[in-house]
This record gives C-alpha cells, sequence and structure tokens, in this order.
C-alpha cells in the first residue's frame, strides 16, 4: 500500500518535472543559441521616449536586454552602426524568473556580433518593405484583471475601416503611398474575424506590458497552432488592458510586433506612427525626441481620426513611394524651379520634383520638401504649405532619426555648411492657387553658374540645336525637326540656322546641259524628266540649232541689221520660245514649283507664313500670289508666247529686244536706284505683342487669343 502510493505521488509528479526539464533545456539552449537584437521604441504620453533591447525568440518571445552591452549598443545606434532585425549579439547570459522562462539577457562588456541567420534576414527584409499588400492582426487581451475596453469589431474598424471609420491604419497608408501600399485584414481562421480576435491569459495589469507581452504570444501560438504569430501575419498588434503599460505604445524596429495601451491601439497616429517603427522609420525631431510634428513620426495624438498627415521630408524619401519625383543636387549643383507636395503626386502634370535630397559626401544628408496642406495630408500639424529642410543619416535608406532644421515661408531662406561648401535654399514663391499647388525655390550646393529659369536664358545654341533650361542649368536640348511637305518638286525641307527656320532645298532636278534640260515632275511620286531643246527655224538656207539652251543660226552674228530681210535672213527670225527658266523674270507659265531660280516661294514651315509666286496674268499653284505682290521681285504678269516674230515689221514683240531687234526695239529705261535697306525691327522677346516673325525673338509670331504674341 506505501509502494502504491508512492508510485501514485511518482506518476503525479512527472508532468511537473518533465516541465521544469523542459525549461531547463530551453534556458541551456538560449544560452547557447545566438540572439536576434530589436530596438524596441517606447513612446509616452507625456511625448518623450525610450529606447531598448531585446532579443527577438524564434517562437515571438522577447527578452529584455540588459548589461553594459546594451549600453554599447544604444552607442552603435547613435552611429548608425547597428541595424536592428539585420544583426544577432553573442554571449547573453539569461537570467529567468524562478523555474519560468528567462526575462532578461545580461550582455557583459565587449559586445561581439554578427550578421543574423538568412531566414532571420528573409524575414525583417519583407516586413521593410513599403509596396504591395500587408496583413495585419489585431489582438484584445482578457487578463485576469481587466480587458482591452474596445471589442474585436470596434478594433477592426478602427484599423481597417470595416464598419466606416473614416480615417484609420489601412486608408491613411494607402493614401499616403498613393495606394502604393496595400494594409488588409489577416486572413481568416477560426477566431479571427475582419483581422481581429481575442486571447486570454492568466498574467494581470500589475505583471507589466513585458509579462503580459509575452503572455499573449504564447497564447497566440498555443491557440492558433502556430510556432510564432509572424504565421498569422506580416504585423500582429497587441491591445492590451488600461493600466498594464507605463507608456502609450511601442513597436520594434524592423520586426512584426506592436503593442498599445488599451484605447491607444485605435488611434490613428500611434498606429501609423508604431507600424512606421516595424516598417524601419524612426523618430522625427525638431530640438528633441518627435516635436517634428510635420508628418507621423513625431508626436501621436489620442484621437482616433485625426490629424491627417503623412510623413516628413526625409521619411518620404525612405519610403520610397514618389520615387520617380526625387531629385538629388550634388556639391557644385544647383536646382531653380517649382516643386510640388506629395498630397499631389498623382496631379503632378509638369513633373516637378516631390523631395530633394542634398547629398553630401557623408551618410548624413538635407531632404527638402514643400509640406502641402491638402488631401492626405490636410491635417499635418507644423509647417503647412511650407517648405521644410529635415536632416538625417542613413542616406535616406536605413534607420536614423531625423530632425526638422527650417519652415520656409515664400521669400525666406535657410543656409548651412557640408563638405566645407555652402548650401543655400530659397523660396521664391508659394502659388497655392495653382493647380497643383506650387512652391518656386532655388537651390544650390558650393559654387555652382547661376542656375537659369527659362530657355531663353540658354543663349549658346542655335535655332537648329537650340539649348533649354532643366533644373536650373542650359543643356542641349531636342535638336529641330523640320516636317517634310508632299511636293517632291520643292526639294526636302532642311533647318536652316540662317534664316531661323525651316526651309526647302528647291528643285532636285539639276540641269547642266541647257539644251537637254531636266523638269521636274510630281508624276510617280515625284521624278526627274529630260526635255530637250527643239529648235524648228531656219537661217539662211540652215536649219537652227541649240546653244546654250537656245536655238540660233549656225551662220550671222544674231543681229538683224538694217539690210537683213526675215523672209530670208535666219538674224531677223527671233525666236520666242516661251517663258524661258533662269532668266532672272518670273514669266507667264513659270511659278516657284516650276521654277525656283526666277520664282520666289516659301513652300514650307507654317501654312501663314507659305507663299509661291506665280508669273503671268493668273495665280494657278497653292499659296499662290501675283507679280503684284513684292516678294515676288522681278516678275512679269504679261503673257508670254512663243514661236518666232519678224524683226523689221515695226513691232517689238515675243523675244525681240534693243540687243537683238534694234529696228524696232527702243532701248531700256535706265536701271532705278535700289530704296534704302529697312532698318531691322527689334526683337521682343516671348509673350509680347508682335505682327510679324521678324519682331519675334523665336522667330515665331502666332495667334494667342485675340492677339497675335511672340512664342
Amino acid at each position: 500500500m506505501k509502494f502504491s502510493n508512492i508510485a501514485l505521488c511518482l506518476a503525479a509528479l512527472q508532468p511537473v518535472i518533465a516541465k521544469q526539464t523542459a525549461l531547463r533545456q530551453n534556458h541551456r539552449r538560449m544560452e547557447n543559441d545566438d540572439c536576434l537584437a530589436l530596438i524596441q521604441d517606447i513612446q509616452y504620453v507625456d511625448g518623450s521616449g525610450e529606447e531598448k533591447f531585446v532579443c527577438a525568440q524564434s517562437d515571438g518571445q522577447m527578452i529584455d536586454i540588459v548589461g553594459e552591452g546594451a549600453d554599447e549598443l544604444a552607442e552603435l545606434v547613435k552611429k548608425n552602426k547597428f541595424k536592428s532585425g539585420r544583426e544577432s549579439v553573442q554571449g547573453c547570459q539569461f537570467k529567468g524568473n524562478g523555474n519560468g522562462p528567462p526575462r532578461e539577457c545580461y550582455l557583459p562588456p565587449g559586445l561581439q556580433m554578427k550578421q543574423a541567420g538568412a531566414e532571420d534576414t528573409d524575414r525583417q527584409r519583407k516586413l521593410a518593405t513599403v509596396i504591395g499588400d500587408k496583413t495585419v492582426l489585431v489582438v484584445r487581451v482578457i487578463a485576469s484583471d481587466g480587458q482591452t475596453s474596445a471589442d474585436t469589431a470596434l478594433l477592426s474598424d478602427s484599423v481597417f475601416g470595416t464598419n466606416g471609420d473614416p480615417v484609420n491604419l489601412k486608408s491613411q497608408y494607402g493614401a499616403c503611398s498613393h495606394d502604393q501600399l496595400n494594409i488588409i485584414p489577416a486572413p481568416p481562421r477560426t477566431d479571427i474575424v475582419d483581422g481581429a480576435t481575442t486571447v486570454t491569459v492568466s498574467a494581470s495589469t500589475g505583471d507589466g506590458d513585458g509579462v503580459m507581452r509575452n503572455a499573449v504570444t504564447a497564447a497566440l501560438n498555443s491557440k492558433f497552432g502556430v510556432s510564432s504569430p509572424t504565421a498569422l501575419a506580416d504585423h500582429v498588434m497587441y491591445c492590451l488592458p488600461p493600466g498594464t503599460m507605463s507608456g502609450i505604445a511601442y513597436a520594434y524596429i524592423n520586426s512584426w510586433n506592436s503593442v498599445y495601451s488599451d484605447n491607444w491601439c485605435m488611434y490613428v497616429s500611434g498606429q501609423m506612427h508604431e507600424i512606421g517603427h516595424n516598417l524601419n522609420l524612426a523618430h522625427a525631431n525638431e530640438g528633441g525626441t518627435y516635436r517634428d510634428q510635420s508628418g507621423m513620426m513625431g508626436y501621436s495624438y489620442g484621437s482616433s481620426n485625426t490629424p491627417v498627415m503623412c510623413f516628413n521630408g526625409a521619411k518620404s524619401w525612405q519610403l520610397g513611394w514618389y520615387s520617380d519625383r526625387h531629385l538629388i543636387v550634388n556639391a557644385g549643383e544647383a536646382y531653380a524651379g517649382k516643386m510640388i507636395g506629395q498630397a499631389d503626386y498623382d496631379d503632378n502634370s509638369n513633373s516637378h520634383p516631390v523631395l530633394v535630397k542634398i547629398n553630401t559626401s557623408t551618410s548624413t544628408d538635407f531632404y527638402v520638401q514643400f509640406n502641402r496642406k491638402t488631401g492626405n495630408n490636410s491635417g499635418t500639424v507644423e509647417a503647412g504649405n511650407q517648405i521644410t529642410i529635415t536632416r538625417a543619416a542613413g542616406e535616406g535608406t536605413g534607420y536614423a532619426e531625423s530632425e526638422l532644421l527650417a519652415k520656409l515661408n515664400a521669400g525666406g531662406q535657410w543656409t548651412a555648411t557640408a563638405d566645407s561648401k555652402p548650401i543655400t535654399v530659397t523660396v521664391n514663391s508659394i502659388d497655392l492657387t495653382a493647380s497643383p499647388g506650387v512652391a518656386d525655390v532655388s537651390i544650390t550646393f558650393g559654387t555652382v553658374t547661376p542656375p537659369c529659369t527659362s530657355d531663353t536664358e540658354c543663349t549658346g545654341g542655335t535655332f537648329c540645336n537650340p539649348e533649354v533650361c532643366s533644373n536650373g542649368a542650359c543643356v542641349a536640348g531636342t535638336p529641330t525637326v523640320c516636317a517634310q511637305d508632299s511636293s517632291f518638286c520643292n526639294g526636302e525641307e532642311i533647318c536652316d540656322d540662317v534664316a531661323g527656320e525651316c526651309v526647302s532645298t528647291g528643285n532636285p532636278c539639276a540641269t547642266t546641259d541647257l539644251c537637254n534640260p531636266q523638269v521636274c515632275s510630281e508624276e510617280n511620286g515625284g521624278n526627274c524628266v529630260v526635255e530637250p531643246v527643239i529648235c524648228t527655224g531656219f537661217g539662211d538656207c540652215a536649219a537652227e540649232v541649240c546653244e546654250n539652251g537656245q536655238c540660233v543660226a549656225p551662220s550671222g552674228d544674231g543681229v538683224c541689221s538694217e539690210n537683213e530681210d526675215c523672209n530670208l535672213c535666219q538674224d531677223c527670225m527671233i525666236a520666242s520660245p516661251g517663258a524661258v527658266c533662269g532668266n532672272g523674270i518670273c514669266e507667264d507659265t513659270e511659278n516657284c514649283l516650276t521654277c525656283a531660280q526666277d520664282c520666289n516661294g516659301r513652300t514650307g514651315g507654317k501654312p501663314a507664313n507659305r507663299y509661291c509666286c506665280d508669273g503671268g496674268p493668273s495665280v494657278t499653284v497653292s499659296y499662290g500670289i501675283g507679280c503684284s505682290d513684292s516678294r515676288c521681285g522681278n516678275c512679269n504678269s504679261d503673257p508670254v508666247t512663243s514661236g518666232q516674230t519678224c524683226c523689221g515689221d515695226g513691232s517689238c514683240d515675243g523675244a525681240e529686244n534693243f540687243l537683238n531687234c534694234p529696228r524696232d526695239c527702243n532701248a531700256p529705261a535706265p536701271t532705278p536706284v535700289p530704296a534704302p535697306t529697312p532698318v531691322p525691327v527689334q526683337c521682343k522677346g516671348s509673350k509680347s505683342t508682335c505682327s510679324a516673325n521678324s519682331e519675334c525673338c523665336s522667330g515665331n509670331c502666332a495667334p494667342s487669343g485675340r492677339k497675335m504674341k511672340c512664342t
């Protein structure tokens, strides 16, 4: 009987002995394992904060790091030489709580660290991703002496807006990222509804948040049969009962867990701030921790739906949501132009930058932002509609606290020195009536050529190869491309720097043999056709021959003398072949298309500037003008006939003139003295009224509303 009682006692003690053995084995295992180190960032209701360090266990438990090694970690953080969630510490001396799990990891002096394992590194890298879907689980807690005030339905609504909450974690991250980051409820399971669940723990509020946090983690693992809460969602929010913690909230940098004091779980600024820490964002300061109130990484506010705002310039650059509107100014460079706020990112029709990084030779740089107070940023608490300048280390990509240095209105200026070079940021103007609102700024870093503000200030180019103003500097622009018309016979349209416009090369049909000239034809896509000069007349018993394009008698001197008769002597038969292309006179049947040598014209460029001289009594071509127009120069409107005339019949007609037929034709009148050359009109600048292209520096006078203006 006594033996049986002893056996029963031993049997009853077996579970206890097994549990204690497991705890001791777990304790020894933890002593021999590396410890993934995380920064725990705590926010207090008075606006102060505190950084601690924890060892993250594979099951999600967090163990506080204490001792000299923790102080060394703090120094590394200040120097931006420690990456939370990416590095492990070695040599932890774990301190337990009786037979319970360890609560502290003591790190002795001489901190030893190494790169975290591939599994941990991949997990943390995924957590820091800020584009795509992110699952979130909200956890309500029932403790032995209290419970979270809100039920799971209210918590779900305050985080995801499942029941109409207008401003929440999901809506504001979606708005600030311009729908690039999508917060979604954790996948449904039994007792996970709309991304929220409840767990019951034996811990009391008096045990403190550290004990209760780990109790919640263990309860989640047990309830859902998982090895870690990370199997349930990307981010898990613990909403602890009131009175459990001294702070209002905290989160682990570059990790999955955030912890809130009761109703702070429902305040949008607290949600954005703590999940921001999970996304590897550090605090935003202004002469003290949290004091930059221009974005969500400063103070948090005890309000469910306000303030509606996003992040400061340094944090926005790190998040990378507007990276196609990032601009970098290095030493020796400048930017002069407009900026828009991130709130107007989707309405940036002019591609103005959203963020400017003044890039120094160190990892600490300056970030310029137009803190537009509208839309997703309509509730920014500080520096609304001002240019802000923040400083941060980490090259704009890593965890680093930022400092708000300046808030500038129109006319404001900020100066600093970096790399022994002056930095100047000047706000020339702010226009909130524009759509979108813009701030015109000038940024210089070191000695630079004075920045240009418009293309008209860039004079190093030509009409055909212009310079343009880009980001405050004159650079080569796009070469002028001349549009080709449909005519073959006016040649190719090319850019002419002398004329300052696109001009036609003229008749492409070259003629070297005047007796077998090439004539341009538009038929079959355009070609050159040889049309020989045919001579049909006779001289003294001899037929005329073609010489230099003219039919002449093979004998005689070509002048009909007094004793010569047109019936007997070829000299007196004056051939009149009609209009002669190349004689310098635009005659009947000639125009700028058929004889560009004689007839002026401009068949390329803007239709309003085109014209084509047409000789003779009528105009027959497109854009045609008659000889009465001064642009046609030496132009004859009289009809011209072909054939032969008889010199000596008393009538000067056909091709007869004073030289070949003085018997019928009088000497020509003296050449008139040419009129003085007009003084060129001084050109006008852009947007000035005008009436002719010659008045404009650009060479273009075009309609603008009811007036003509230079463009």
